[in-house]
């Protein structure tokens, strides 16, 4: 005789017949063995930390509006600076370190805080002189050399 269990059941996808074991539904297209699936699962806190990040840095978790549409502008606007900070990133470093079941990126990412404040909140002017358009900056040779690393990767000339 089964006994109806009474409690949630997450998604409703499975009741558990066996209540001293936490159970786990997964839905992947990937090809490889079920504890692999679970470990890459299990691993997915670069997943975690991109959430994590976007809500505290560039204030995803905040509704500027009671409009739809540009609460829907300010997501997409978050999700690019995120985007664009990482991909500028990867473009200008090499990959160093490669990925297991549990760690899924190879580079070593910047906060898009700490990002944004080397690089973006930055005093500066753009001038021209001699004809060059340049970017003036208050002398800091750090800034300056990951200033001039984003350039040469770019194939930009500084």
């Amino acid at each position: 005789v089964l006994l109806q269990r009474k409690g949630e059941l997450q998604l409703d996808l499975f009741e558990p017949r066996e209540q001293d074991y936490d159970f786990k539904v997964i839905v992947t297209n990937k090809t490889q063995t079920a504890k692999t699936i679970l470990l890459f699962h299990n691993g997915r806190g670069a997943q975690e930390n991109i959430f994590a990040q976007s809500k505290t840095q560039t204030q995803l978790d905040y509704t500027p509006t009671n409009n739809l549409n540009a609460n829907r502008a300010f997501i997409a606007a978050v999700m690019m600076t995120h985007n664009l900070s990482q991909e500028v990133q990867m473009f200008a470093n090499v990959a160093v370190r490669s990925t297991t079941a549990k760690r899924c990126t190879h580079w070593v990412f910047k906060k898009i805080g700490t990002f944004r404040n080397n690089l973006i909140h930055r005093a500066g002017r753009i001038t021209y002189p001699q004809g060059k358009l340049t970017l003036t900056l208050n002398a800091n040779d750090k800034v300056k050399q990951e200033f001039l690393d984003y350039f040469r990767s770019f194939g930009v000339a500084a």
